[in-house]
């Protein structure tokens, strides 16, 4: 069915301007309340894009090493041109702003991805496709973490613009969406190691749904492939030049595996879904719903298996008994038909992806508010496929209901929304989750009273102290990177028992590096001596030079 331009226009600008007013409001809100920026990842991920402009480190290459491993590299690049003013960075509007654009852009590629996947189906393809895009919009999570110095939003956007870009090469075969979707989906592979998971399939699902005939059909594999590939490539150079070890990101100290390593137990209950597919489809289906909703999951589910079987479902023409080559017969000569409309269906990756990732132990979720909140918000990025499917349940009923049951999925979503909106928005897991382990926890409060102290009283450079537990402290205490000699910065390897003479201050955490070289070495303790201890754990302290060069 063709969709009138004009009307396609207008609705497209309708979404655009609803993502965008539906964007601010909610920083608006969430800022006032000030939950944009306390997510602990959040501050490192704007601390790793400040320390590559706002530091003494001498060349560019000591500046790209920031980048560090294993989160990948394109969120922190893309709060470049940002991060340099002072106020985005302490607030972390460098990165939501980011995550704002990436929230306005999806949705309306959200709203044309239903439209070319619906196009073929009903006359409603273009209500189908507001209702998808209404439900990506008006998500309360959704609109939460889009205010957020986090990563979900970035990714989320190039996953369904490679998801779309690839959509309609399979409908129209043309070469530039081909190389455009590779393009995107390599982004993905920079931004989120979702994005990893995806390219296999991807990859399968071009050599399926390419017209070429025999070697030609490997043409555009072969094109497809060598694009897609250069994310990961990338990144196996970036961790194999910077640490000797290619695998890095995989099983370094801080990979998912090393932290999970060192964590002495303290996740033992999530080994519910360790090798138990049971338990893992339970820990991800729960973690989705927190994020998505359970009537937005319900209904994505069930538009997801009526289109399996709408689009899939091969009926030979003899029906006298069931013949299995019959309907392989029939599943290659129709190619070509279920083929052109399988790349939407790859939107369901990421959500395999978790379940797999949960029965290896490779992620840990703890999604149940009554024990613990944590990593709750991995689950939403499967919102994307749930907005598109959901309203395919129109299809369960004949064309004469269509519409009303469509009005029934936007009332029924509209209902779940605003219910969670009345229950209040603080009180969604995907909020609760920082609150809880970082606002509200005894260490998070710990680290404020250092902050305060380095408010109220400057310290002198150079600084000495460890960024990564320390790190939040440079952001919300007033220091800048490039008074500070950090990890990071060659020179602070160099430092033994000695402390160079150009070191005013020093910062510790007890148990750190710092901690055990110098805390208790009586030529430190001569040369330095403390002016704030904090009174909680861990034990933070700040020492200052005696006698001040």
């Amino acid at each position: 069915m063709s969709v009138s331009p004009r009307n396609n226009l207008i609705l497209s600008l309708l979404v655009l301007i609803a993502a965008i007013c539906a964007s601010i409001s909610s920083y608006l809100y969430f800022s006032r309340l000030g939950v944009t920026n306390i997510y602990g990842d959040g501050l490192y991920h704007l601390n790793t894009a400040r320390k590559m402009v706002d530091s003494s480190l001498p060349t560019l290459w000591d500046r790209y090493v920031q980048l560090g491993s294993p989160w990948l590299p394109l969120p922190h690049l893309l709060m470049l041109p940002f991060i340099g003013k002072d106020y985005m960075w302490r607030t972390g509007l460098a990165g939501g702003i980011v995550s704002m654009i990436s929230f306005v852009i999806a949705a309306f590629l959200v709203y044309k991805l239903a439209l070319a996947y619906y196009s073929d189906r009903t006359e409603n393809a273009q209500r189908v496709a507001l209702i998808s895009a209404a439900i990506f919009i008006f998500n309360p999570s959704n609109l939460y973490m889009q205010t957020t110095p986090m990563t979900e939003l970035p990714f989320m956007v190039i996953f369904v613009a490679g998801i779309f870009a690839l959509q309609i090469w399979a409908m129209n075969q043309k070469l530039r969406w081909l190389m455009a979707s590779a393009f995107l989906l390599t982004l993905g592979t920079i931004t989120r190691y979702e994005g990893w998971a995806l390219l296999p399939f991807a990859g399968i699902t071009v050599l399926l749904a390419s017209n070429r005939i025999g070697w030609r059909k490997l043409i555009d594999g072969g094109i497809w492939g060598i694009i897609a590939a250069v994310g990961p490539v990338y990144w196996f150079w970036h961790n194999w030049a910077i640490y000797g070890n290619a695998l890095e990101f995989y099983n370094g100290p801080y990979s998912a595996r090393g932290i999970y390593g060192r964590s002495n137990g303290s996740y033992d209950w999530v080994n519910v879904s360790y090798h138990s597919i049971k338990g893992s489809l339970l820990v991800a289906a729960v973690t989705a719903i927190l994020c998505v909703t359970l009537a937005v999951f319900v209904l994505g589910i069930s538009g997801y298996i009526t289109e399996i079987y709408n689009r899939f479902a091969w009926r030979p023409a003899s029906r006298k008994r069931f013949v299995i080559d019959a309907y392989v017969r029939e599943f290659i000569a129709k190619r070509q038909e279920w083929s052109r409309y399988l790349p939407t269906f790859l939107l369901i990756i990421p959500f395999c992806f978790l379940v797999y990732s949960l029965y290896r132990n490779e992620i840990q979720i703890i999604p149940l508010a009554m024990i613990s909140l944590y990593n709750v918000r991995y689950g939403l990025m499967h919102l994307i496929p749930a907005a598109i499917f959901a309203p395919a349940v129109i299809f369960l009923c004949n064309a004469k209901r269509r519409g009303i049951v469509l009005a029934l999925v936007g009332l029924v979503v509209a209902l779940q929304y605003g219910i969670i909106a009345h229950d209040g928005l603080l009180k969604m897991e995907i909020v609760q989750e920082p609150l809880r382990n970082n606002v509200n926890s005894p260490e998070w409060r710990n680290k404020e009273k250092l902050d305060k102290f380095l408010l109220e009283h400057p310290p002198k450079a150079n600084i000495l102290m460890e960024s990564g537990y320390l790190g939040s402290s440079v952001l919300k205490g007033g220091l800048q990177f490039r008074d500070i000699i950090y990890d990071g910065d060659a020179r602070f390897y160099k430092i033994d028992r000695e402390i160079p003479s150009d070191v005013q201050t020093v910062i510790m955490k007890d148990g750190d590096s710092l901690w055990q070289k110098f805390h208790d070495d009586p030529a430190f303790n001569k040369e330095f001596h403390s002016v704030f201890t904090s009174p909680g754990n861990p034990i933070l302290i700040v020492y200052e030079r005696k006698n001040p060069s």
